[in-house]
């Protein structure tokens, strides 16, 4: 008896050990699925803006010159991880307007230009299957929220400059071109929404996208 109780401890003992180990092992992964590369992209771009809502000039102007048309850089870090959703910052400069013209006899300007700081996310518009080569694959929609900083520079007798925080979003589209393994070219639609200021602005920009690292 004394025997078979020894076994039977045993075995019990055993037993439960297994049950242990089932329960606080981490889960197997059975589908055989592996994490994919993660990369880092940079894109630099430049290009053209059109300032999209109306220019708030003085009464005391007079003969007065607006520009519309500005030049618009920015740069862009994005976190690509291995599914098609990524996440980075974006900052750069975008000038909105300009018009000079006459106050009291007096020559002057004003230049209104404006620095985003956003935090973007973009998702290639084809999230179904698809090629390299597909060109859906290459286009990717584009959202941003943030603050913008507003930079007014006034020029009569004198320069004043002056800035203003506002908060403000940022839609895009890009369609992007391989070159390499590490390197793309793109065109980007792009339109810049200060809210707090009320300012629009519509740009085109040619961009370079760098794979600065992966992992």
């Amino acid at each position: 008896m004394h025997a078979r109780t020894i076994i039977g401890l045993s075995l019990l003992a055993l037993l439960a050990g297994r049950a242990a180990r089932a329960q606080f092992s981490p889960p197997t992964d059975t589908t055989g699925g592996k994490r994919g590369t993660y990369h880092i992209v940079v894109t630099v771009g430049v290009g053209s803006s059109q300032y999209a809502s109306a220019i708030g000039i003085p009464p005391a102007w007079r003969q007065t010159e607006t520009n519309r048309l500005g030049q618009s850089v920015m740069i862009r870090a994005l976190w690509h991880p291995d599914h098609r959703f990524r996440t980075g910052l974006e900052t750069g400069l975008t000038t909105f307007y300009t018009y000079k013209g006459v106050v009291n006899g007096e020559p002057g300007s004003v230049s209104v230009s404006a620095i985003p700081i956003l935090l973007v996310y973009q998702m290639p518009l084809a999230w179904h299957s698809g090629t390299e080569r597909s060109l859906w694959r290459r286009l990717a929609a584009t959202v941003g929220f943030g603050t913008y900083l507003i930079r007014s520079e006034y020029s009569y007798k004198g320069s004043v400059n002056s800035q203003e925080l506002s908060a403000g979003w940022l839609w895009a589209l890009s369609y992007t071109q391989p070159l390499s393994n590490r390197l793309r070219l793109a065109a980007e639609v792009r339109w810049l929404n200060p809210t707090a200021t009320r300012e629009n602005a519509a740009s085109l920009q040619a961009q370079l996208l760098w794979r600065v690292l992966s992992w």
